[in-house]
């Protein structure tokens, strides 16, 4: 087809009024894994976490080499006009949108994909693939954009998650959507996102740019294939009392092909601590809140003790292990590491383990590890019920006799 006829059947789909889409408000889910779905009601704030990835299990030397410089430190930072996040080759990105059907009768949507436009790295010819031009991926695509059907009720509103996924590295832009009305695909639609967000950066022409939630961000810088690991605590009671012993377990998977190394798990130790006693914390210097790598790096060298109280580490309950036969995990593969879980207060404890693990060397740039999050929580109950009462004393009018009653909730 011609561009014009591209272009007319383009303003054909933007006027198709069924279904409604609300395109600023969109949601991007993509394996990072570093999103916790736990509704477990302890803090699962983005900063609470980002203390406990901060605080050690991740290694300082990668943290301080992903950082951007500022002109504190030689050089003003690059300004980054569209806000983008990291994903893997090879992994699905998935799109939640909502249709709204306006009628009174049910409506049967079909082909929904997503409309995307990829940038291969490295492509010297600057070739952009899209599938904007007739909604269907082209001939050896980089990209694949899953199809999919759903029915909208009368007039109701339905969340629809809809997935893509790159091939190859490079920077990849999800466009939109498109799709067909009915059976006889008579009818095509397309609506273009616009993701509403406030206006709070300044531009380089000083004009004003939104500042998206990463949730919401729509562009990807896709680096080479990494590694992806899975990781659950098992055997947890939903119930414990107070000052029990439990053996639980916590489990890491190779989920991919590529193969993972150095791993590092964040436990609370004052919750939990491992069945081997031969496994010892790794002996690094504790990480202050506002500190700065050559702070790290001096601690590390001096290796004097610690002289600052434990309030002002920035992962105080936290303790890192990285045991020597976890340098390696292969595809396929799981470690099983014994854990006790032994809970001291009455209430609500929470648990929150963070895994972190590297891709082999050498490691793409804007991936050099990735980490997951683990929140549970258990209901910690009494183990002991006492009650008492004081009666008069049969001896002495101003005396009295306390007695006390103690009773075992140990089944």
């Amino acid at each position: 087809s011609t561009p014009i006829a591209e272009r007319n059947d383009r303003a054909s789909d933007l006027a198709c009024p069924l279904p409604s889409v609300d395109v600023g408000d969109v949601h991007v889910t993509f394996a990072d894994d570093r999103e916790s779905h736990d509704e477990s009601g302890i803090d699962q704030s983005e900063s609470a976490w980002n203390g406990i990835e901060q605080g050690g299990v991740i290694p300082p030397s990668l943290t301080s080499s992903v950082s951007s410089s500022n002109w504190l430190q030689g050089g003003r930072a690059k300004f980054e006009e569209h806000q983008t996040d990291v994903c893997a080759a090879g992994e699905d990105l998935k799109v939640d949108v909502t249709l709204t059907n306006p009628l009174h009768i049910a409506m049967d949507v079909r082909n929904l994909r997503v409309l995307w436009e990829f940038t291969p790295i490295g492509d010297s010819n600057h070739n952009v693939q899209t599938n904007d031009a007739c909604g269907d991926d082209p001939v050896g695509s980089l990209v694949r954009a899953h199809v999919d059907t759903a029915k909208l009720e009368p007039r109701s509103a339905r969340v629809i998650r809809l997935t893509i996924t790159p091939s190859v590295a490079g920077t990849l832009r999800v466009l939109g959507i498109a799709w067909t009305v009915g059976e006889k695909k008579i009818i095509r639609g397309r609506r273009y996102f616009d993701i509403k967000a406030p206006r709070m950066r300044r531009g380089p022409n000083g004009e004003w740019l939104r500042d998206v939630p990463k949730h919401r961000r729509l562009i990807f810088n896709v680096c080479e294939t990494v590694p992806r690991c899975d990781a659950a605590l098992e055997m947890l009671p939903v119930t414990a009392m107070n000052g029990a012993l439990h053996r639980v377990e916590l489990v890491i998977s190779n989920v991919t092909q590529p193969l993972a190394k150095w791993i590092r798990v964040r436990l609370p130790k004052s919750v939990l601590r491992p069945v081997d006693a031969s496994h010892v914390a790794v002996n690094e210097p504790t990480i202050r809140r506002n500190t700065s790598h050559p702070n790290v790096s001096e601690a590390s060298a001096v290796n004097a003790p610690s002289t600052f109280t434990p309030s002002d580490a920035l992962d105080a309950d936290g303790v890192v292990y990285a045991l020597p036969e976890w340098h390696t995990l292969a595809s396929g593969t799981s470690i099983r590491w014994p854990l006790w879980f032994h809970p001291s207060a009455v209430g609500r404890c929470g648990v929150r383990i963070c895994v972190c693990y590297q891709p082999e060397p050498p490691a793409p740039k804007l991936l050099q590890y990735r980490t997951i999050r683990i929140a549970e929580s258990v209901t910690v109950t009494p183990s002991l019920t006492i009650k008492s009462q004081a009666l008069p004393s049969s001896t002495h009018p101003l005396a009295r006799v306390v007695r006390l009653t103690i009773t075992s909730e140990c089944e």
